[in-house]
């Protein structure tokens, strides 16, 4: 999934959403979940169909962000084989708004998360926090922190 810019508040961006499979997945979904504070202009967020194997599908959509804040944004596609079993994947975009700029990141774990390194002599050591870790962000799930994209 992709934006054209990191977005100021009222400023429309293109969301673009590309979905491949390596089978064929018959009447497959995919979907943009928009945050609250966000709205549509133009386009399309979401698509149902067939899915030949690997053969790319897109989904776009203009949007723009009526209130300031820290979002992420989702995107999904699934292949439902029976009442019991399917499979899919999604992908995140994560950003802040406000009047002045926009900032476009990526949420981390942090340390305890089960993120481990292995140290000089083989042993198993628990990373420390990125210097580019900056703060927790309200859209990044608990444990995990923020690293903003220059």
């Amino acid at each position: 999934m992709s934006i054209s810019k990191a977005p100021k508040l009222n400023e429309p961006v293109t969301l673009t959403l590309t979905i491949s499979s390596a089978l064929d997945a018959p009447d497959s979904k995919t979907a943009i979940e928009l945050p609250e504070g966000t709205i549509k202009i133009g386009g399309n967020l979401s698509w149902e169909g067939d899915l030949s194997k690997n053969v790319p599908v897109q989904i776009s959509a203009e949007i723009k962000f009526i209130q300031g804040g820290d979002w992420a944004i989702k995107g999904s596609a699934k292949h439902i084989i029976d009442e019991d079993n399917s499979w899919g994947d999604a992908d995140y975009i994560y950003l802040g708004t406000n009047e002045t700029f926009g900032k476009l990141g990526y949420c981390e774990p942090g340390p305890g998360e089960g993120v481990e390194t292995i140290g000089p002599e083989g042993e198993k050591t628990e990373r420390e926090k990125s210097e580019q870790i900056k703060e927790e962000h309200e859209a990044c799930p608990e444990g995990y922190f923020w690293n903003e994209i220059s």
